[in-house]
């Protein structure tokens, strides 16, 4: 048994200094991480065809989405702590 090719973009992630990394974007420095999202049928089409519109890949209208909104989120109030029995 042979072992499958490592292509080029395999290769582990060097982090950069913390110098180094004050000068990268985010897009630069991100790390890949697979997540799972359940949303309803009509968010799964809505992003699929906005990505398509955009001509861009699902991931990134996620990543965009969520950069336009985090601000927004943040200002929302918490939920009340649930009182201690």
């Amino acid at each position: 048994m042979t072992k499958p090719r490592e292509s080029p973009k395999q290769r582990p992630l060097e982090m950069p200094s913390p110098a180094q990394a004050a000068e990268l974007t985010d897009i630069q420095y991100a790390v890949k991480n697979r997540q799972s999202f359940y949303l309803s049928q009509v968010i799964h089409d809505e992003l699929h065809a906005e990505a398509r519109r955009l001509q861009r890949s699902v991931s990134w209208v996620m990543q965009r989405a969520w950069r336009l909104a985090r601000n927004r989120l943040r200002l929302t109030p918490r939920k009340p702590a649930a009182p201690r029995l």
